[in-house]
């Protein structure tokens, strides 16, 4: 997970590893595009490169966009930061600076921690209530976290 003083490579990495390709929907008619690595499941490159090259701001080749996933790679330049930055929905900022890089890490985690079995049905459930009853149901996660042994904030935020 990238932090304050991470290489562009560890940002770059860090958004092919949590954003993935949707699944195709299974279609007779037409052969889906191949959008993820079949090894690993995240975006390939031959992927993002026709991607981004659809955007009319410069192309990048598969081969590039390897290099720039490795550690050794110097920083490239703001236009290539920015094409990432579009294809994969964050800001630019993501790529540059400390504080825009943790603000979406945070965000991710908490969008994962929603997926977990169960968390995103209680939250959903609670759309809507009083505040005397959310609450309520604040004290009763509460009370269950201790029982449990949990500590009283969740750790994803850290």
């Amino acid at each position: 997970m990238p932090g304050p003083g991470s290489s562009f490579a560890d940002r770059l990495n860090y958004l092919f590893d949590v954003l993935r390709p949707p699944q195709p929907a299974p279609d007779a008619d037409q052969e889906p595009e191949q959008k993820a690595n079949p090894k690993t499941g995240e975006f390939s490159h031959a992927y993002v490169a026709k991607t981004i090259s659809e955007y009319g701001m410069g192309t990048l080749s598969e081969a590039y966009i390897g290099q720039l996933r490795k550690k050794d790679e110097k920083n490239p330049s703001i236009r290539v930061a920015r094409l990432f930055a579009r294809f994969f929905g964050v800001p630019a900022a993501f790529f540059a600076e400390d504080d825009g890089t943790v603000a979406i890490v945070e965000q991710f985690q908490l969008v994962q921690a929603l997926k977990e079995k169960g968390v995103q049905n209680l939250a959903m459930r609670a759309v809507g209530l009083s505040p005397a009853s959310t609450d309520a149901l604040l004290k009763m996660a509460e009370a269950a976290r201790q029982m449990e042994g949990l500590p009283s904030e969740p750790q994803i935020l850290s």
